[in-house]
């Protein structure tokens, strides 16, 4: 009896450690696992961290670009003012035909203070103003303050310059060449009259 009673007390021992290890490797292996759970979490942390700095950096080199052509565009690369007619170089009779075009501005008439607006100069045989100064208004400066961009010219036969120049509402000149256009023409004196007379008579 004796020796059935310690045969049941070391089964029951054994049983026991057995269990007892077990349940210490499970707890082992969850302690292991949450660590690297953590871990996980820590390093997607990281990569989105590293993901956000990169996107910012793209959205900015494309702002920086779209800046820098809107830039481009408001420094006046896309302007022009121009005679549309007389050509240079041409001859003509007076009254002169004369027509202006503007790209890039709006054509406007005087006294609109508004970026990117004026008006139309013709300077008859005289230089051009120079920028952020008012266009004088007497025979050599002819001012356009309506808004036109045709008109006619009456014109002494001879050999003539005309300049064209954009101002703004307060007859102040814009500053930069593609405000700014040149024609030189000759104004043929009209069949019969005394001017041509005298031309021919001096050329025998």
């Amino acid at each position: 009896m004796k020796s059935l009673k310690w045969i049941l007390i070391v089964f029951a021992s054994v049983v026991l450690m057995a269990g007892c290890s077990r349940s210490s490797n499970d707890q082992g292996e969850k302690s292991a696992s949450q660590p690297a759970e953590q871990a996980a979490p820590a390093q997607s942390s990281q990569q989105n961290s590293r993901a956000q700095p990169a996107k910012s950096e793209m959205n900015a080199e494309q702002t920086a670009s779209e800046n820098e052509a809107a830039g481009q565009m408001a420094a006046g690369g896309e302007i022009e003012v121009y005679f549309v007619e007389p050509i240079d170089g041409s001859a003509v009779t007076s009254p002169v035909q004369v027509v202006m075009a503007a790209q890039g501005v709006k054509v406007v008439p005087a006294g609109t203070m508004e970026e990117g607006t004026g008006h139309m100069h013709i300077m008859v045989d005289a230089p051009f103003v120079k920028a952020g100064e008012v266009i004088p208004n007497d025979e050599h400066h002819i001012h356009y303050g309506d808004g036109s961009t045709e008109a006619d010219l009456d014109l002494k036969p001879g050999k003539h310059t005309l300049r064209l120049e954009f101002a703004d509402g307060e007859h102040k000149a814009y500053k930069g060449d593609q405000y700014r256009d040149t024609v030189h023409i000759t104004v043929q004196a009209p069949p019969g009259s005394q001017d041509q007379e005298a031309g021919e008579g001096s050329e025998g």
